[in-house]
């Protein structure tokens, strides 16, 4: 188990893979697919706050201080195209992970304070829509999917059950790809949990 003090303290500390490795221990999707993916220098800075976002609505019973500034951060963190960490030469799979568990993060935030009766602030839902809005714009440009599947396999698993996602895009065409992508991934762990949340 992951407490909000070693939260606080690895993120402090900028350690950021051993965030990301700890809090996917509990209880979440343990491939070391993801572990690599989410750990790249380019994004695992923002892979590990909207993780420890989403770890610290599991921890609250309330909107905390804490989750507050984590939130905060990552939205210091989205570029004016609406993704999240890496700058524009960044690699697109970089981009897609850093993006989506960093939505993901808010998301979370923003339905803990929704939940307490609180007001959301127009900055919380403006980062999630323009976020959004940049992931659907990656899917339309992407001249080949495949070449990112275990980035888009990460999508999925963070944002496949989101009902707006599912409006911007196609999850049932991203799923196919994903039964068609190499066998290390069709057999991993990752491949299943993006099967089950975005069914």
């Amino acid at each position: 188990m992951i407490s909000q003090n070693q939260i606080v303290r690895l993120i402090e500390a900028e350690e950021f893979r051993q965030l990301i490795q700890r809090v996917l221990s509990n209880g979440r999707c343990r491939s070391p697919m993801v572990l690599h993916v989410l750990s790249q220098p380019e994004a695992a800075a923002t892979a590990a706050i909207g993780l420890a976002l989403q770890r610290l609505g599991e921890l609250t019973y309330r909107p905390t201080e804490l989750a507050n500034e984590l939130a905060r951060r990552l939205i210091g963190m989205q570029k004016i195209d609406g993704l999240f960490g890496p700058d524009a030469s960044s690699s697109r799979e970089a981009m897609l992970v850093a993006t989506s568990t960093a939505l993901r993060g808010l998301m979370t935030w923003r339905s803990q304070i929704e939940a307490c009766g609180g007001e959301i602030d127009e900055p919380i839902s403006h980062a999630i829509d323009q976020g959004l809005s940049a992931l659907a714009d990656v899917y339309s440009d992407a001249p080949d999917v495949n070449e990112d599947a275990v980035a888009w396999a990460v999508v999925l698993w963070q944002l496949g059950d989101v009902a707006e996602f599912r409006r911007l895009v196609p999850v049932k065409d991203l799923l196919s790809m994903l039964d068609e992508a190499a066998a290390d991934l069709v057999e991993d762990e990752l491949c299943r949990y993006a099967h089950a949340v975005a069914a």
